[in-house]
């Protein structure tokens, strides 16, 4: 599966191919991937990990949790 940006797409087509009947038919579409929903999940384990998370083992997963929380909010795009 390949992620793309569809707002770009629809500017694409509207600009360069005058498609604008197109248009519904990518609004359409099913969302491949639920930012808020994903981040909502990784926030919930880290919830669980928290607690325990005073050194070791626990404590690397919450900071790998935090990071890939931070990753997944940018759309793994560095700033």
């Amino acid at each position: 599966m390949r992620l793309i940006d569809a707002d770009k797409l629809k500017e694409y087509l509207q600009e360069y191919l005058h498609y604008e009947h197109a248009i519904p038919w990518i609004d359409a579409q099913p969302t491949a991937f639920n930012v808020e929903k994903v981040v909502e999940q990784m926030e919930e384990q880290k919830e669980v990990y928290s607690p325990v998370a005073q050194e070791g083992y626990f404590k690397g997963k919450v900071a790998g949790l935090c990071d890939a929380i931070d990753i997944v909010k940018r759309g793994g795009v560095n700033e």
